[in-house]
């Protein structure tokens, strides 16, 4: 039996599922050359695919900068600049705010679709439209025990850290522990309201 680690609406989510999504995101983020500590801010309203993004990231030893899915301008250069992201990977329903930030840093900009959200003009001409594509021909699969060991030597602890009651082991799979459903997040509850 699979036990559920995620629902959304309609969707459900188990944590093979949402492990098999982010060993996804790993793949291509590594593929577009993150590495074990280097900072990606993440701009994305809270939807399954901010989780998979999270740990995707984690998995790699990448520093994950939230960014407040709200700010534009000079607060959202404010949030790059001090975080010294190295790239943004930034949700469909938040382009609204690149599109409205003048002189916009040189940073990769990866874009992850929401078809709940979809941006209907032209895409900000930062924005990399081509990374779903490369995301979803990425394996499901975890690293070569090779890459996990070069990931590990430099500085991604890969010890166990805790969000909430369920844990993550960093380049490795979701191991659940307390709760077999991490929270609601079907837009009836805000992020800061997961129970």
């Amino acid at each position: 039996m699979r036990r559920t680690f995620l629902i959304y609406g309609e969707q459900v989510l188990s944590y093979l599922e949402v492990d098999a999504r982010a060993n996804q995101m790993a793949h291509t983020f590594y593929a577009n050359g993150l590495r074990a500590g280097d900072v990606c801010a993440l701009a994305m309203e809270n939807r399954p695919a901010f989780f998979c993004t999270w740990f995707g990231l984690v998995k790699l030893g990448v520093v994950v900068a939230f960014i407040n899915t709200q700010v534009n301008g000079r607060a959202l250069l404010h949030a790059l600049h001090t975080t010294d992201a190295k790239a943004l990977v930034i949700g469909e329903e938040c382009l609204a705010n690149i599109q409205a930030t003048e002189s916009f840093p040189d940073l990769p900009c990866w874009l992850i679709r929401d078809a709940e959200n979809p941006w209907s003009g032209p895409l900000p001409k930062v924005i990399d439209g081509h990374f779903d594509a490369r995301l979803e021909k990425a394996p499901r699969t975890p690293f070569p025990r090779d890459i996990r060991a070069h990931i590990e030597s430099a500085g991604a602890d890969p010890a166990y850290f805790y969000l909430g009651h369920y844990r993550v082991a960093q380049g490795g799979a979701l191991q659940p522990h307390a709760l077999d459903v991490l929270g609601r997040c079907d837009g009836s509850h805000p992020a800061s309201h997961l129970r």
